[in-house]
Parts: structure tokens; C-alpha cells; sequence
């Protein structure tokens, strides 16, 4: 598929909705919080939908670099799912996000603002960006990027890093700068919390026999597919990078390509 194909194909399926759609809405409501002024260097941001949410908290540029925040539920309404960072049931309703979300520091993420994929903690190299595809005999997309032999996947059944081997491809290839600090209790970061993150996904995702202990299926009915499109992994330690070949091709973006699937940092399927 090329960028021009896309937005025919996208183009296409916005007038069929806009044509047959049963409602447009064209209004919100508006809904009024309160802030106290005088805490703020700058205004405070909302979501024009939403009102106040989690980048309202990320965003906010106080004078004592502290944010203090209430939130009101209805009675037998609050903390409605369990307090799991991991697992599919934790951080799923609207308070328990209110306060995850600003805790949780993305590889990147899509700007609130002009909708454009940004880098966070891993900035892809763009000059390093490779993408090729071609459709197999069965019109299946399928990558054309070689894998080197000596990249690396993680093999759930055998607990450990193991070579590609010579053969494979990929759609995608990218090479990442990790941005690197301390964590809140100021254990430093590392290339091994990428190698972690990443090892987690498949091995949770991937049944390695009928009692497989390290195998959870409502967390592989949600995760696997993300799973899938990672392929190998060159993990660059002196230079804190990490080449990542994946199938994740999307030609109208180069940045969303890059940004959508880049190296692990969590796992979580919250």
C-alpha cells in the first residue's frame, strides 16, 4: 500500500460515514473546574470534550512543582477495578486512571495538541528508517526488510535471548536513542528495562504447553497481537540504542510508523 492509496482508501471511508451515518454531532457540553490560579505559572490545560484529565496533571506548571488534585465519584462508584498495573483488570476505570496515568511515562505518545506522534523515552533515528513491503501470492502484506542473523527475540519456552538466524524479514527497522534518568526512587534506568519490558510481553503472551505457569490468558487475548509485531531486537548498550524490527507499516506517517511500536518500556495491558 502506498501513502497515496491510503488516504483514497481513508478519504473514502470518511465520506461513506459522514453520508450514512445515523448521527453527527456537531455540539459538547461544557463543564467548569476549578483551579486555583495563583498556584499556576500558566494556565491550567483541559480537554475540550473532557474537561480536566490525566494531561491536565502532566502538563500542569506549577510554582512549587506539586499539583494537588481532588476528584468526586458517585456514592459505591469509585475505584471500580482492581489496582493492577499489569493485568487487563487493573487501572480501568476513571478514577483509578486519574491517578495511574500521570505516573506512567510513555516510550512516546500521540500529542494531545496537533495529534502528531512524539518521542518520549526512545527517539527514533529517522535517517536510520527502513520500510518495504510486497503482497505475498495469497495478498497478504509481508516485509522485505532483512533481519540480521544476530538480532535477538526472546523464547518464552526457553527463558532466554536467542539469535533470529539468516531468512527473516521484517516490514520495518528503526533505530532508537533511549532517554534515560532515574526512576521516582532514584534507581537509574537502564537498557535492561527495555530487555525486561519486552521479555514480560511474550512470555505472558505465549502458552508453552497446557501448564505453562508463566501464561496468562485474559492478558494474551489483549496483548498478543501487539506481541506479534515485534520480530528481533540489536540492543546497543554503550550507545543506549536499541534497532527494532517490526511489521507495523503505515506509509502516510513516517513518524507514526516509527512511534506506534517503538522498544518496550511496559507491558501493562491497562
Amino acid at each position: 500500500m502506498t501513502e497515496e492509496e491510503y488516504w483514497e482508501t481513508a478519504l473514502e471511508g470518511l465520506e461513506i460515514g459522514l453520508r450514512d451515518a445515523v448521527r453527527i454531532y456537531v455540539c459538547y457540553q461544557n463543564q467548569y473546574y476549578v483551579a486555583n490560579k495563583a498556584a499556576f505559572n500558566n494556565r491550567m490545560a483541559y480537554g475540550l470534550g473532557d474537561g480536566l484529565n490525566g494531561w491536565s496533571l502532566v502538563t500542569a506548571n506549577t510554582k512549587d512543582k506539586e499539583v494537588r488534585a481532588t476528584q468526586f465519584s458517585a456514592q459505591g462508584a469509585l475505584f471500580m477495578s482492581a489496582w493492577d498495573p499489569i493485568g487487563t483488570d487493573g487501572f480501568n476505570d476513571t478514577y483509578s486512571n486519574n491517578i495511574a496515568q500521570p505516573l506512567f511515562d510513555r516510550e512516546s505518545f500521540e500529542s494531545p495538541v496537533s495529534a502528531m506522534q512524539t518521542p518520549n523515552r526512545t527517539v527514533a533515528r529517522m535517517d536510520t528508517l527502513k520500510a518495504a513491503v510486497e503482497l505475498d501470492p495469497e495478498g497478504n502484506l509481508v516485509g522485505k526488510v532483512p533481519i540480521p542473523g544476530q538480532a535477538v527475540r526472546y523464547d518464552s519456552a526457553k527463558k532466554a535471548w536467542v539469535p533470529m538466524g539468516a531468512g527473516q524479514t521484517s516490514m520495518v527497522s528503526c533505530t532508537y536513542d533511549l532517554v534515560l534518568s532515574n526512576y521516582h526512587h532514584g534507581v537509574p534506568m537502564e537498557m535492561a528495562d527495555f530487555l525486561y519490558a519486552a521479555a514480560f510481553l511474550q512470555e505472558w503472551v505465549t502458552q508453552d504447553g497446557p501448564d505453562d505457569p508463566y501464561y496468562d490468558e485474559e492478558y494474551a487475548s489483549n496483548m498478543s497481537s501487539d506481541a506479534g509485531i515485534y520480530r528481533a531486537y540489536i540492543h546497543d548498550v554503550k550507545e543506549s540504542s536499541i534497532t527494532s524490527y517490526f511489521d507495523y507499516y503505515f506509509p502516510a506517517s513516517d513518524e507514526r510508523m516509527v512511534g506506534a511500536f517503538p522498544p518496550l518500556l511496559s507491558a501493562t495491558a491497562s
